[in-house]
């Protein structure tokens, strides 16, 4: 039959099984809350799935341009990335052939696994290359080897390829730069390498490979490629099956490296008829190892209407039609016939009963495989099916179990289809239909059903996704449940909703379903929402030039459509948000209060705001004034103002009180008019801290202080040394000398030092005071102890600290500490005068004499008394040259007392007297008796 006669065939035959009449759901929203997805910028082709399960642990291994990826099985979340790119050198060759710089890349075309490891192929660059990683760990590369026959060189050419049980790999795939030598190959380890013969048409013409699969014997490739036995009659497309021994060994003699058991036959598709319709273009495979069963999908070619089928094949058929007769063709001019297969190719002897020079000459099959069924499973018009998954499940009808088939059809246009085969007639129900991807640049590159994750895996030319089969949730009562005749859902009697199996075990008696028909829509079926689309730009309607726009998300009621007079969805199927708002005024407000009570110079506002409503999204702000002001014409006139007495300006401040450490510098202001002093608020004083700076240390000798009193009759002074000009780091050492009085005179009486002056009082007033010191008499010093002074006049120090202004209590502890110091210094000194005034004294010393005297010189009358000269004084001297001895008890640095010899000059008329031995104390002579004999004998 001419091909061009299929189209007509075609649409007279189709209607027979065509079911798009139905209004099957569409579940695109679905797909959108349940699905995982996968992607990585700057990645593209995601074309192989790999299911690993070595381990114990299962994940998706992905191939993709320059990429392997490891994804967890369950939710596709990135677990490990190997990148793997082709060489500059070898891109910079690739684009010097003539290949567009997208080509020129490492596409990702072979995944296998093998024990521990991964073997992966890629393109790398129109330069393929293998490499062998560690299955845990991809990223590690145990080896490499030349990828040619293994893989192709273009992105774009097929290729299928398996690793068998016993390790070695096959694979049908073209092996030159060019795509003109395409091979069936086999790599081994314990083997030799076989192909099929080189540039032959009758064992490959031009094949494009779709899939393969593996039995304990054989080794089966699925592809379609040019009739030769259609040649003479003009060109064609055919869907073959090949198939070869496992444990070839090629022919003894020559040539070497040929395959002697390669075989191929057709494969038939085709609606039945007097002249039967072809579905000629395989495009997928889907092979089932338990039940020796292969769904393939067939398309009409490409010149012709668009068509697709899925066939349903056995192994059984596919063996006997190659145990049939061959396909023979004596000259090249010959017509084909058919010939008896004399040397049937079941591997019993490893091949070796067939030579080269036979199977050269017999290759083809004569009868073609024919599908279980006499029509296709499924076929449709005006779509080409490309990739198909197949789920095998268990089922309930009635109280039995059932095994049926679903099946995952994908068309160019990224529909996929879930069909449901049933288990007594074969007939195919359409359960949903999907729309994984929206974007029609991208495309469906390969599709794989995962049992264990109950779960269709695709990979698209931008992303990887993971599809749930079942959507049970969306049959919202029993009866939509049932009538859906999903066989992945059933009403559960203890949730009282559509839900898969308890436990995955579809035995459960609370659990039922029907599945012995194709869906029925004849029961009032509620209408449900879908999920809201995403937000995009509409017009509002009022909108005049257009301008102005909205952001919209709509809802449809389809999830499902109300039919058979089901109740329609309630609520709104568009949400509007962000629409362009142009801004309005409110209302104006009240008028304020007048800015002053009198005088025409008063005014009074008003406001209105733009929030009536606010300009929002691109809209027009309000025009005009948002404040008006009016005159205050009703106030009576201002009295006259009176008139002001301000301030001085400040004057210039002072010197800082210190150059260094905690000083301060002030500055004054004065009223202007005295009266009104009211009239200037504040202070008058401004102190501020200046010469922060520390000083530095410097040590500071003062000078004694003034002698003073004390009740033992001796006087004292201090002297302290202060290492620091700041008297917050002051550190005092008492330096403390005493003397005795050299005559019994009452101390000079002396004033105590002035306290420093207190702050302002209320009348602004400052006050010192100090204590007067008294003698051993009890007299009382004539000084006055208190003085006061006026804040405003003879301003010696700051008054008036800043607001942040603070003295340390450490500064006010040593401050005391040194006033005290001081009081007791000048106290000692008072007191020193007052008793070396009263009581002269000489005391005795082992320095006068080392014998008792009895003889000693007495004055005979007093002299008028000179003026006295201090004790401490060096060159002290008496007029008549008579020296007198003066001992002073002098305390040293180091507390211990020492006696110094002073010498004063006297004038006396003096007498010899005999001592008296009585008035001895310590062997020597009191200065006491000395002083009562004088008086005596004066």
């Amino acid at each position: 039959m001419h091909p061009i006669s299929y189209g007509l065939l075609y649409e007279l035959i189709a209607p027979v099984n065509h079911q798009d009449d139905i209004p099957w759901p569409e579940h695109e929203d679905d797909l959108i809350s349940t699905a995982d997805v996968f992607s990585e910028p700057m990645v593209t082709h995601f074309s192989q799935l790999l299911v690993n399960g070595h381990g114990g642990q299962q994940e998706l291994i992905v191939g993709a341009r320059d990429n392997i990826y490891r994804l967890t099985i369950d939710n596709l979340q990135l677990v490990e990335k190997a990148e793997w790119k082709a060489s500059e050198t070898k891109i910079e060759m690739c684009i010097e052939k003539g290949q567009s710089e997208t080509d020129c890349k490492n596409y990702i075309k072979v995944l296998h696994t093998n024990g521990n490891e991964l073997v992966a192929c890629g393109t790398e660059a129109f330069s393929p290359n293998c490499t062998k990683r560690n299955l845990h760990h991809i990223s590690t590369i145990i080896d490499t080897e030349n990828g040619m026959a293994k893989c192709p060189y273009s992105p774009h050419a097929n290729v299928t390829s398996l690793v068998s049980e016993d390790g070695s790999y096959f694979a049908g795939t073209p092996t030159g730069f060019s795509e003109t030598d395409w091979a069936i190959v086999r790599f081994s380890d314990t083997m030799k390498f076989l192909r099929t013969t080189q540039y032959d048409s009758k064992w490959l013409n031009d094949p494009q490979f779709v899939g393969s699969f593996e039995t304990d014997l054989f080794v089966y490739f699925l592809f379609r490629e040019g009739a030769v036995e259609y040649m003479n009659c003009g060109k064609a497309i055919y869907s073959r099956i090949a198939r070869v021994c496992k444990k070839d060994e090629g022919d003894q003699k020559r040539p070497p490296g040929i395959w002697t058991t390669f075989v191929k036959t057709r494969l038939n598709c085709s609606l039945p008829g007097e002249y039967p319709f072809y579905f000629d273009e395989i495009q997928g495979v889907s092979y089932l190892p338990d039940t020796g069963l292969m769904y393939a999908t067939f398309t009409t070619p490409r010149n012709s209407i668009p068509g697709s089928a899925v066939c349903l094949f056995n192994l059984t058929a596919i063996n006997m039609a190659f145990n049939g007769p061959y396909k023979h063709q004596q000259t090249i001019s010959s017509a084909w016939e058919s010939k008896p297969n004399d040397h049937l190719k079941q591997c019993q002897n490893h091949g070796r009963d067939t030579s080269y020079s036979y199977s050269s000459n017999f290759q083809l099959m004569d009868n073609a495989v024919q599908p279980m069924t006499r029509t296709p499973v499924y076929h449709s018009q005006l779509e080409r099916i490309v990739h198909i998954a197949v789920d095998e499940l268990v089922a309930k009808r009635q109280r039995d179990k059932i095994n049926l088939h679903v099946l995952y059809v994908s068309t160019e246009e990224n529909i996929i289809k879930k069909i449901s085969v049933l288990p007594d007639t074969k007939e195919t129900c359409i359960l949903e239909i999907w729309k994984p991807i929206s974007d029609l640049t991208d495309r469906i590159l390969s599709m794989h059903y995962l049992k264990e994750m109950e779960s269709l895996y695709i990979g698209t030319q931008s992303l990887v996704m993971r599809i749930p089969s079942q959507h049970c949730n969306r049959y919202r009562n029993k009866q939509t449940c049932f009538d859906a005749k999903d066989p992945y859902c059933g009403w559960n009697e203890h949730l009282s909703q559509c839900a898969p199996p308890p436990d995955k075990n579809p035995a459960m008696p609370y659990w039922n379903q029907f599945i012995n028909e194709c869906p029925s829509f004849t029961h009032p079926v509620p209408g449900g929402w879908s999920k809201w689309s995403s937000w995009t730009p509409c017009h509002q309607g009022e909108s005049l030039d257009g301008t102005d726009q909205c952001f919209c998300s709509t809802r449809q009621c389809n999830n499902p459509a109300p039919q058979n007079g089901g109740a329609e969805c309630e609520g709104v199927n568009i949400r509007v948000t962000n629409c362009t708002v142009h801004g309005d005024w409110t209302e104006w407000s009240e008028w304020s209060a007048c800015s002053q009570s009198c005088g025409r110079d008063a005014v009074k506002t008003r406001k209105r705001t733009c929030t009536n409503p606010a300009p929002a999204f691109g809209g027009r702000v309000c025009v005009g004034q948002d404040n008006e002001y009016a005159v205050c014409i009703d106030n009576p006139p201002c009295p006259p103002p009176t008139p002001a007495y301000p301030c001085s300006p400040w004057r210039a401040w002072s010197e800082c009180t210190a150059k260094c450490g905690d000083g301060y510098r002030y500055r004054t202001r004065e009223v202007m008019n005295r009266a009104e002093s009211s009239a200037c608020p504040g202070n008058f004083v401004e102190v501020q801290k200046c010469n922060l700076r520390p000083c530095p240390l410097a040590p500071k000798v003062v000078e004694y202080t003034p002698w003073e009193c004390s009740t033992n009759e001796q006087e004292d002074r201090y002297k302290i040394v202060s290492e620091l000009l700041n008297i917050t780091f002051i550190r005092v050492n008492v330096q403390r000398e005493g003397r005795n009085s050299s005559e019994r005179a009452m101390c000079t009486d002396i004033c105590g030092h002035w306290s420093n002056w207190s702050e302002c009082n209320e009348f602004n007033v400052q006050i010192r005071k100090r204590k007067c010191m008294t003698g051993n008499n009890g007299r009382r010093c004539p000084c006055s102890d208190e003085e006061s002074r006026s804040c405003l006049s003879h301003i010696n120090q700051p008054i008036v600290l800043e607001a942040n202004a603070s003295i340390s209590w450490v500064t006010l502890l040593l401050a005391c500490f040194l006033s005290f110091i001081l009081g007791i210094g000048g106290l000692a000194m008072f007191c020193y005068y007052k008793v070396k005034k009263e009581h002269h004294l000489i005391p005795s010393s082992p320095l006068y004499a080392t014998k008792q005297n009895f003889y000693v010189n007495v004055p005979l009358r007093e002299p008028p008394t000179p003026k006295r000269t201090p004790s401490f004084s060096k060159n002290s001297t008496l007029t008549n040259g008579t020296p007198k001895v003066l001992t002073k008890p002098l305390v040293a640095a180091n507390g211990t007392g020492t006696v110094k010899a002073i010498v004063k000059p006297m004038e006396y008329d003096t007498a010899t007297i005999k001592r008296n031995s009585n008035n001895l104390k310590n062997g020597y002579a009191r200065s006491f008796d000395f002083e009562a004999d004088v008086d005596r004998y004066s």
